[in-house]
């Protein structure tokens, strides 16, 4: 009883502190632009002003080059439209945060001479005309087509097929699966005319089964029919719990647990869903068949089934005794995955820190603040509890930014991640620098390494053995992520006993976060096995239903040879859910590190 105490009154402390050292929140950044038009040449763009057009050479005395950087490791497939529409947003992260006017250096295209406009102003109106440009010249935005016939579904399926081949870092991870005549299946049952919506959940269906849970048809709330049940499914230890959408109370109070869904047993209904969940780790595909067991219409059409908008379902309580209850189906979407929250700091009464990373951001504020706040809790805290609980991943740049933090000189370099790139048509295997620079991954051959990395990267591949053998010619040199202690800094390191707080919502960017925490000195993992996925997704537009489609390209394994997808990071101590926990009533993971670190300190 007293230790549950202790750890509300943590929470309480927690909550209370985070305005002293709170750190940097989302912002609503202005949408200006100081130009009317901008087109590309490769990564040159060429800007409209006053009727003239020119080549963009440098904004405030930033070059365009070093944005275009910038934009690219970011925002991956969507750099250009990101530096066109978010202009502001993007010069901030950097640094560069513009005022209401700035300064152009530009080329005449007409004349190849270079000129400088001094304080042209950023407008509202400017960035519209861009945006409505890109609108009116791109079907990205526009809504899907409702139908396409026969022969238009076909050829998306070969547009998919062929870039599986060509493109799929784990398109050969699973042997027996024949996906190839799955998706052949799907041409021979077309009819002349096919919903869009529902050729995209046959394709899920499929793509599903690879088990990446990063390979997708992506914008469901665009093509999955909308229809939700009015309460909140979460997992509890193997039971399904209804809880209603605020998370705090169950649905129909004294019977918590749900047994059927209009007719269907609640396991079943979940099942029927999770078709269209990925084929990857246990604690990935459940929570991922919850989350689209909420979706009533789909769910109906997974299991043949013609629904009404009102059902009935069935509630138990601790004790097995049923209730029914007539429910109906709602409009209002809910929050299927527990919400992350805000990234934040705090200090528990001097004695523990406190580090919420809500998500895996690449802002040079919160890193800022994260630095500072370890450099704070290394002189005054006895323990810290690092918590990515329900945090869907982002940036490794957290993870760069942090791990030196607790690195001291006597520490050899560590590895965080190893990859291969799937090639491309033309690729070379031994490319010196490599293809993922945007994931910090460069092969031992780059010219990143000083000789001393070199030399621990060779030293680990020795003995590295990953538990897929990567098919022969399909894919480049081993990639390394690696992190050494700060020069002039391990004296400052964080030394004392780590503790981070995971469950099964943690995913990619995170995975790749504790995968690298695990086994290194003074730190434990507490709670629920994390998701497991990271695969460097780029994205296609099928040609026909315009369906958005991601494709990984990387195979991405954990320092120990194990692949992230299918597996996800085990914790060192396992703590389950509980009933308070569910309700926001208590915090068993919490109680767990706290109790952890005493003893810790204690010796």
């Amino acid at each position: 009883m007293h230790l549950r105490f202790a750890s509300l009154c943590f929470i309480a402390v927690v909550m209370m502190h985070v305005s002293a050292a709170e750190l940097y929140a989302q912002r609503d950044y202005a949408k200006l632009a100081p130009y009317s038009k901008i087109t590309w040449d490769g990564e040159q763009p060429t800007v409209e002003i006053d009727g003239k057009a020119f080549r963009l050479l440098a904004i405030d005395d930033t070059p365009v080059a070093d944005i275009v950087v910038y934009c690219k490791r970011r925002y991956r497939d969507q750099w250009q439209r990101r530096f066109n529409e978010d202009l502001v947003e993007v010069l901030s992260r950097i640094g560069k945060e513009p005022g209401k006017t700035v300064d152009l250096t530009l080329e005449s295209v007409e004349h190849n001479q270079k000129v400088t406009l001094k304080d042209v102003t950023m407008t509202e109106e400017n960035r519209k005309k861009i945006r409505y440009a890109r609108l009116d010249a791109n079907t990205e935005d526009r809504p899907l087509p409702k139908r396409i016939s026969k022969k238009e579904a076909a050829e998306d399926i070969d547009a998919l097929i062929e870039w599986l081949e060509n493109e799929y870092s784990y398109l050969k991870r699973k042997p027996s699966f024949d996906w190839r005549g799955e998706l052949n299946a799907l041409k021979d049952k077309l009819e002349d005319e096919n919903s869009v919506k529902r050729f995209a959940v046959d394709l899920s269906c499929v793509l599903a089964k690879f088990g990446d849970g990063h390979t997708r048809i992506r914008g469901k709330t665009e093509w999955l029919p909308s229809g939700y049940l009015p309460f909140v499914i979460e997992d509890l230890n193997g039971k399904l719990v209804a809880l209603k959408y605020n998370r705090r109370d169950v649905y129909e109070d004294g019977y918590p647990y749900l047994k059927k869904i209009d007719g269907i047993d609640a396991e079943d209904w979940v099942a029927a869903a999770g078709k269209m969940a990925a084929d990857g780790s246990p604690q990935f595909h459940r929570i991922a068949s919850i989350g689209l067991a909420h979706f009533v219409r789909l769910t109906h059409y997974m299991l043949g089934k013609d629904g009404e908008r009102e059902f009935e379902i069935v509630l138990a309580n601790k004790d097995g005794k049923e209730t029914t209850k007539s429910v109906s189906m709602t409009e209002d979407a809910p929050q299927i995955w527990p919400a992350g929250g805000k990234t934040s700091v705090a200090n528990m009464e001097g004695r523990f820190g406190y580090m919420r990373i809500a998500e895996m951001v690449d802002d040079r504020e919160t890193l800022h603040a994260l630095t500072v706040a370890m450099g704070e809790f290394s002189k005054s805290t006895d323990g810290l509890i690092i918590d990515v609980r329900s945090n869907p991943g982002g940036s490794r740049t957290v993870l760069r930014t942090l791990f030196p933090l607790i690195m001291t000189a006597q520490d050899e370099p560590r590895i965080l991640n190893v990859a291969a790139y799937r090639l491309q048509k033309g690729d070379a295997a031994d490319k010196q620098d490599g293809y993922l620079d945007d994931r910090e991954l460069w092969p031992a051959s780059s010219r990143t390494w000083p000789p001393y990395k070199k030399k621990a990267i060779e030293k680990f591949a020795q003995g590295f053995n990953p538990e897929w053998r990567l098919p022969k010619d399909d894919f480049s040199a081993w990639h390394y992520m690696l992190a050494t202690s700060l020069p002039g800094m391990s004296s400052r390191a964080y030394t004392k006993p780590i503790v981070v707080l995971m469950d099964e919502y943690c995913f990619s960017a995170t995975d790749v976060f504790l995968g690298a925490f695990k086994g290194f000195r003074g730190v434990t993992l507490i709670g629920r096995p994390s998701g497991g996925g990271s695969g460097r997704a780029l994205q296609h537009r099928l040609p026909n239903s315009r369906l958005p489609v991601k494709i990984s390209t990387m195979a991405s394994f954990q320092p120990n040879g194990k692949l992230y997808d299918g597996n996800g990071i085990q914790p060192d101590i396992v703590v389950e859910k509980t009933m308070d926990d569910l309700l926001g009533e208590g915090d068993s993971v919490i109680e767990a590190a706290i109790n952890h670190l005493n003893k810790a300190a204690g010796s």
